[in-house]
């Protein structure tokens, strides 16, 4: 989960939180955005538009 996040973060971040999840081997979609959220307080679409706005 914490290298999604850093892959979300990035500083060349991608452009899709779905693309990241099947990169860091989570199958389950909603799954991943459940615990993500969990985990580190935010949506990783939050976490995205954040690193993107950044970039």
């Amino acid at each position: 989960m914490e290298r999604a996040r850093q892959a979300l973060l990035g500083p060349e971040p991608a452009s899709s939180v779905t693309g990241i999840a099947l990169d860091w081997g989570f199958a389950h979609l909603g799954r991943f955005s459940v615990e993500y959220r969990e985990r580190f307080g935010e949506c990783p679409s939050q976490t995205l538009r954040r690193a993107q706005s950044k970039a």
